[in-house]
């Protein structure tokens, strides 16, 4: 029996607007990470988590590693030449908020716009510390430089695996509080009496293994300064937020002094110009001013809002994450492909 043509060019309309839709819906692939329960030394499992999905490097660390952290950052320190700064030419484009819905979902996001390096997924669970999950930039060990193949490893590299974890740009625990590091102005680093120095993801991971709200890892950071690459000093600045609505940004100001700007249930932005003591209206970053105006106009309700915001900054991106602070969950975008997400989680 023939189908006349007027009654099957509508079935054909709506079938053909039913896969548009389809189509331009972004694809979502949960992380599995992966977890050796052989006999074997915890350094050893943590070597075999270490697996590639696609655009991601995958590992799951397993066993202490405060020895190893502690180790690394008196090497960082004592290197450290505490006489001269050194400036950092590379131009860095990063764009970092935190958003609050009406319902009470918190997210922080970030486009790390750094595409030299491989990327990084880690599932840290260390004895006595709280659950994260965190995004590393690769090439900050030098053993893994943009080209690296996992199918070739060294047993250097596989040594220096663990030491992902003192790493972190990004990363949620499971208490949903959340970090997130961004380029800045360079400043020198003067008060530094009475505090123990750590380089600037180091204590991204203390207060990831310890903290459950922005108060707490507030008053951790206190008892440090922090340092990078560039000598005794730091151009960068830190952004962190909890479940409960809570966020900050630590920063260095002129005077080589540590300041706070701390908000409470509001849009929180930070790009790369120092936000502390700035009036807004004076932070001339193209991209800071575009999400203030977007968060402003639309409020993020879902995750995929906020994603929409970072595309619409991208620039060179590494990576794109949503971290959701109240259900501790997070959705990642590689290297500006928003049509594709991977989400990780605590389960």
């Amino acid at each position: 029996m023939k189908i006349p043509i007027r009654v099957l060019l509508p079935i054909l309309f709506f079938v053909a607007i039913a896969v548009i839709i389809s189509s331009c819906k972004s694809k979502v692939e949960a992380i599995a990470f992966a977890r050796d329960n052989s006999s074997v030394s915890d350094s050893e499992k943590t070597v075999r988590n270490f697996k590639k999905l696609k655009d991601l490097h995958l590992l799951t660390q397993v066993g202490p590693y405060d020895e190893k952290m502690e180790w690394l950052n008196n090497f960082l320190l004592s290197s450290v030449q505490k006489d001269s700064v050194v400036g950092n030419s590379k131009k860095r484009m990063c764009s970092i908020f935190f958003t609050t819905n009406k319902s009470g979902v918190t997210y922080h996001c970030q486009n790390f716009d750094n595409p030299e390096s491989g990327i990084l997924l880690g599932s840290f669970n260390a004895p006595g510390k709280y659950k994260s999950i965190a995004l590393v930039r690769m090439s900050d060990i030098s053993y893994f430089p943009a080209n690296f193949d996992i199918n070739g490893m060294t047993d250097m590299q596989k040594t220096f695996i663990p030491f992902f974890a003192y790493y972190p740009v990004d990363g949620i625990n499971e208490q949903g509080l959340s970090v997130s590091i961004a380029g800045t102005d360079l400043h020198k680093v003067s008060d530094t009496k009475g505090r123990k120095g750590v380089f600037i993801t180091y204590l991204n991971r203390l207060m990831l293994d310890s903290c459950k709200t922005v108060d707490e890892a507030l008053a951790l950071a206190n008892r440090y300064y922090f340092f990078d690459h560039e000598g005794l000093a730091v151009s960068n600045h830190l952004l962190i937020a909890d479940k409960l609505g809570n966020s900050a940004i630590i920063e260095y100001n002129r005077d080589g002094k540590m300041e706070y700007l701390v908000k409470k249930n509001e849009n929180l932005v930070m790009t790369n110009n120092d936000v502390i003591g700035v009036d807004p209206s004076e932070i001339s970053c193209v991209r800071y001013k575009a999400i203030c105006k977007e968060l402003a106009a639309n409020p993020a309700r879902k995750y995929e809002d906020c994603m929409n915001v970072l595309s619409s900054v991208e620039n060179k991106t590494l990576w794109s994450v949503v971290m959701d602070n109240k259900n501790c969950t997070g959705y990642i975008a590689v290297k500006g492909k928003f049509n594709h997400y991977y989400k990780f989680s605590f389960n």
